[in-house]
């Protein structure tokens, strides 16, 4: 081979070609020739090495610049190395699947939790001008907490307010809507005319309310996307027909764009048709919810100067019924998305964690793999291949890893996100998500910032091989390599450890919610709510009437043993309906105590084993006609401590407007608004003393509950076919779905932390077994002078346990640092629990041992005599 043959094929090795075998002999003869002649000349050693090495390096650079005068080279050299690195993951197709599937997995679900996060949290409102949009409150001196505004407050501030283009109020409703085959619920809201107009909102097929359709007359309905295809199967002729809405007849005018979505509503009504409603003349009544959109140019902090302006001018007009209230502001976006942005963005962080725990893990298999390829550096570097070269070419390697792994990801994000939204529910609405340009520019800048991450570690490790010792014996890893494989080790069990405190404080918080008492007995529990339609049922006897009849048909069931009804059940997700307190003989108070309230037929208490601890319960005597309330526990310490309740005269309500109430019983706590809030003052009431026209029935059976649902329904479809039944199932059904969030967080970190325990498993059981293997002639020596197979087991656990507890104690500083996030998503819980602390640290310790003992194991199988003779 002549001179110029033999430096263009080192210049394509030093290029990144694949290594030509068969000129590695070659190689090393020239360097030992060049080596021994500068020895000849009177050099030391190292310097021989290095005027050898730098005599190739001059040689390449020499052919380089010949074949590249311009200088374009790095664009031919980027294709060989993708090309070099395609043949390098093809050369070990399980490494290569190995490594695409634990990074699959770990973009895929960070860019599944980033998707619902962008389309949630991070991408505005999809209104002209989001930043414009604010929504409003009222609030007062001794309550400073945000709360819904009085209907008379909100025309007051829409007439004197300047700030603002528009103020629209809307009122969340369910409504009936009745056709020829039957009748059903519907989500619905009770809206200005002008609260499209301030969204800034058009029709996708018609057009929007508008002002004139806001009055106490007004016969236009709205429907969402989702309701026109689902319940009118996208007939455009739905526009223009006439309606059964309650007991009116609405005129369908406008189907909004499939992509609007507030609050998961279907059907949209003019607020005007309720304005003789006594909610809405009343401005102790606070029930409405305001927007506005700010004028250009206005801030924020000017309309909210503003508008306590104005609400001081009201509260002068109206001193008795406005007293002391002031005005809140808050963006709209932020209002909308409200506690669920901590949950999501704890989600986010946990599958980030994942994220850096399989980028560890695929650092240790790249630094376990470059030590077997310690001789194809070392040759590249004696012929002169620049450090940094051979850096850009593995971490190419690495890139190109992390891109399959991310393309892998994006079918596995595609498929999460279209089941994420089902369960993310139960805590908050999540628009439409797809795969879009937004998630494959997050998934490609995640792969690549991925790639560079697990790859750095490797890459320096690997360019800093030594000359010499590269070439003799290619798989002898040095110490630096060792301190960096057990680095990211330590570095994954303390992402490990951040992961499964976290989801270990959750899932307790759910189990302790679980076992709140909710105060009755929840098994074998029918629940059902019936609504009548007014126009049938106007007078009390025919509302009292039809329930009796009701009552008597679902106790009859075969499988039943006693029917009641409540006018809202307890577990109440949509949260609970309170009115002032007023005692009679004390003085009245504008923002006094609160206390929610019940209508209830007599044997309630009964059916839901609720205990009865004083006085007595309500009868068929209680007609009305003598004013009576029972009180809860909770409420009876708190009005009369020191005395007997029974007997004492209330107000629930406006003073001004209640009769008073005569306490004649008293029942133990309930946790009406839900497991994990304290249970608060509660009065019951007689159904007959103050009748509705939607109760919710509870049937106490021997059979499961739910088998009975169906023929319940059919009574009273059969009894008449106009009253509406829905939300039929079990009060065990109803308590599951009151604590769907926590269970759904706690569930989903819960995967989430083993799937990190896992890997950070597999990164141990590698390490270890890697180190026994490096370690093979050590353990013969010991074998043969004596060593117990047991000490040698104990050696290597020794490995493992001295990774667990430098990872325990950086995982304890992460954990503090981070467990914050997830304090308010605790309850019954504090964030330092120690339980959960030793539970976690005893699963870790668990996991580690066997994942160590394993290679130990093997350790201890060594033939004493093959091992000495292994290197």
């Amino acid at each position: 081979m002549n001179i110029r043959s033999f430096f263009r094929r080192l210049a394509s090795l030093a290029h990144g070609d694949q290594l030509a075998q068969d000129l590695h002999d070659e190689i090393a003869q020239h360097l030992e020739h060049k080596t021994a002649a500068n020895l000849a000349a009177g050099m030391s050693p190292a310097e021989a090495r290095e005027a050898a090495r730098r005599h190739f390096g001059n040689a390449l650079l020499a052919v380089e610049h010949s074949r590249d005068p311009w200088g374009f080279a790095w664009l031919e050299s980027l294709g060989q190395d993708l090309r070099f690195a395609l043949r390098i993951l093809r050369g070990n197709p399980a490494l290569t699947l190995t490594i695409v599937a634990v990074l699959a997995l770990g973009i895929g679900g960070t860019t599944a939790i980033f998707s619902v996060v962008n389309a949630v949290i991070l991408r505005p409102l999809p209104y002209p001008h989001p930043d414009q949009l604010i929504a409003l409150f009222e609030t007062t001196t001794q309550q400073h907490s945000a709360m819904e505004v009085a209907y008379g407050n909100y025309l007051d501030w829409k007439a004197q307010v300047r700030s603002f283009q528009s103020l629209a109020g809307y009122l969340p409703n369910d409504v009936t809507l009745h056709t020829d085959q039957s009748a059903y619920r519907a989500s619905g809201i009770y809206v200005t005319g002008n609260f499209f107009a301030t969204l800034g909102v058009s029709a996708a097929l018609g057009r929007t309310l508008l002002p004139e359709d806001d009055q106490l007359s007004g016969q236009s309905v709205v429907f969402s996307d989702r309701m026109w295809r689902q319940r009118f199967g996208g007939d455009p002729g739905v526009l223009g027909k006439a309606i059964r809405i309650e007991d009116r007849s609405y005129v369908v005018v406008g189907i909004l764009p499939r992509d609007f979505v507030y609050d998961a509503t279907d059907v949209w009504l003019p607020l005007g048709n309720l304005a003789n409603e006594s909610f809405m003349t009343r401005r102790a009544a606070h029930v409405l919810r305001v927007i506005g959109r700010l004028k250009e140019g206005v801030t924020l902090p000017e309309a909210l100067a503003e508008m306590q302006t104005v609400a001081a001018r009201v509260h002068q007009q109206h001193p008795t019924e406005d007293k002391d209230h002031g005005v809140a502001a808050l963006d709209l976006h932020e209002y909308l998305v409200g506690s669920s942005r901590r949950t999501l963005l704890v989600l986010l962080a946990a599958v980030g964690f994942i994220l850096l725990v399989a980028c560890a893990n695929v650092a240790n298999l790249l630094l376990a793999r470059a030590a077997g390829r310690r001789k194809e550096i070392s040759v590249r570097i004696a012929l002169g291949a620049p450090r940094r070269r051979l850096v850009r070419q593995l971490l190419t390697e690495s890139v190109l890893l992390a891109t399959i792994g991310g393309a892998c990801a994006v079918l596995l994000a595609g498929w999460l996100i279209a089941v994420l939204p089902a369960y993310l529910a139960s805590f908050v609405a999540v628009p439409p998500i797809a795969i879009d340009r937004d998630l494959l520019l997050f998934a490609a800048a995640i792969s690549i910032f991925a790639g560079l991450l697990f790859g750095i570690a490797p890459a320096l490790q690997a360019s800093q091989s030594d000359l010499n010792d590269g070439i003799k014996d290619a798989t002898v890893s040095g110490p630096s390599r060792q301190r960096a494989t057990r680095f990211i080790a330590v570095g994954e069990i303390a992402l490990t450890l951040v992961l499964l405190i976290s989801a270990g404080l959750l899932g307790k918080s759910f189990w302790r919610v679980l076992q709140v008492p909710p105060g009755f007995r929840s098994d074998h529990l029918l629940t059902m709510t019936v609504t009548l339609p007014e126009s049938q049922y106007r007078e009390k006897q025919a509302v009292l009437a039809f329930f009796d009849r009701l009552s008597a048909r679902l106790q009859a069931m075969p499988g039943a043993q006693e029917a009641a009804a409540v006018s809202a059940l307890p577990i109440n997700s949509e949260g609970d309906s309170y009115g002032s307190v007023t005692v009679d003989g004390r003085p009245e108070t504008a923002e006094g105590p609160v206390a929610s309230f019940r209508r209830i037929t007599p044997n309630y208490f009964r059916v839901m084993g609720i205990p009865l601890l004083a006085g007595r319960a309500f009868t068929s005597e209680d007609d009305g006609r003598l004013k009576v309330v029972i009180i809860s526990r909770s409420m009876a310490r708190e009005f009369w401590p020191n005395q007997n309740p029974l007997g004492q005269r209330i107000k629930v309500g406006p003073p001004a407007g209640e009769p008073s109430l005569t306490v004649v019983g008293v029942v133990g706590d309930v946790h009406n608004a839900g497991l994990d809030v304290e249970a608060v003052n509660a009065t019951y009431e007689p159904e007959a003393q103050r009748t509705w026209s939607e109760m919710t029935f509870v049937v106490r059976t021997t059979d499961d509950p739910v088998s009975l649902a169906g023929t319940a329904q059919a009574i009273v479809r059969e009894m008449d076919k106009e009253v509406v039944v829905f939300d039929a199932g079990s009060m065990e059904q109803r308590v599951t779905r009151s604590v769907a969030p926590r269970r759904v967080t706690a569930l989903l970190l819960g995967i989430f932390a083993s799937l990190a325990l896992l890997l950070a498993c597999l990164g141990i059981y590698g390490l270890i077994a890697y180190g026994v293997t490096q370690r093979t002639r050590e353990i013969g020596i010991r074998l043969s002078l004596g060593a117990k197979r047991e000490d040698v087991v104990r050696l290597i656990l020794g490995d493992g346990i001295r990774l667990l507890l430098a990872g325990a104690c950086l995982g304890a500083l992460l954990t503090l640092m981070s467990v914050r996030l997830i304090s308010s998503l605790l309850f019954g819980v504090t964030t330092t629990d120690a339980g959960t602390l030793l539970w976690v640290l005893g699963v870790l310790l668990v996991s580690v041992v066997a994942a160590s003992y394993v290679p130990a194991r093997r350790a201890t199988r060594v033939d004493p005599m093959v091992a000495l003779r292994y290197e």
